[in-house]
């Protein structure tokens, strides 16, 4: 049998020299979906505007990426094949509404993205006194990732510029569940090539 499991689509500008935009639609066929008349639920998965200061630093705002997924897809970009660990066990969310700042350290030795987000992702509503009176609207998620690359350049001929090294701190509260606490961190490495 064939299947189409999951659909995106899309959609980025270009506004200025420093200022672009994004929007990305995602379908998934899952058991609640009405697949026997061919319907996918679709849903907005990132809608977002960025505008760069300079190659190191650049600024999000709206539905964003956040720190952890965003980076991970860009290693393991075979996201056809199988999601990533991190969203498939809904441990780290792939977006949220919030700010963001992201860009690269000096001389390619790595990169970093902080995100200030809700903290409950791409499909609920932020808890407000005008959703529910116990809640504030305060407990905001705070998410950074910084990722170092010790070798960015060949050394004695070997070049190891695809050797990552990989710190994840998050902070935050859901309004409940299994995960009532989202503090996560996360120590990864990695190597990449263009091969």
């Amino acid at each position: 049998a064939f299947s189409v499991s999951r659909i995106y689509l899309n959609a980025e500008s270009k506004f200025g020299e420093k200022v672009t935009g994004k929007i990305t639609l995602e379908s998934n066929t899952t058991a609640s979906s009405d697949t026997a008349h061919g319907s996918n639920p679709v849903f907005l998965k990132l809608a977002y505007g960025e505008y760069s200061f300079a190659s190191w630093v650049k600024v999000m705002f709206g539905l964003i990426p956040v720190p952890w997924n965003s980076y991970e897809e860009r290693i393991w970009d075979k996201r056809y094949v199988a999601r990533l660990f991190s969203d498939q066990s809904g441990l780290i969310l792939a977006a949220d509404k919030g700010a963001g700042v992201a860009g690269s350290l000096p001389d390619g030795y790595g990169d970093y993205h902080l995100t200030y987000v809700n903290g409950e992702g791409v499909s609920s509503e932020e808890l407000t006194p005008a959703v529910d009176s116990s809640k504030n609207g305060r407990n905001k998620d705070v998410m950074l990732r910084v990722s170092g690359t010790p070798m960015p350049k060949p050394v004695y001929g070997i070049n190891l510029s695809g050797l990552k090294i990989h710190g994840y701190l998050q902070e935050g509260k859901a309004k409940s569940g299994r995960f009532y606490s989202r503090n996560r961190f996360i120590i990864g490495l990695s190597y990449q090539t263009d091969a």
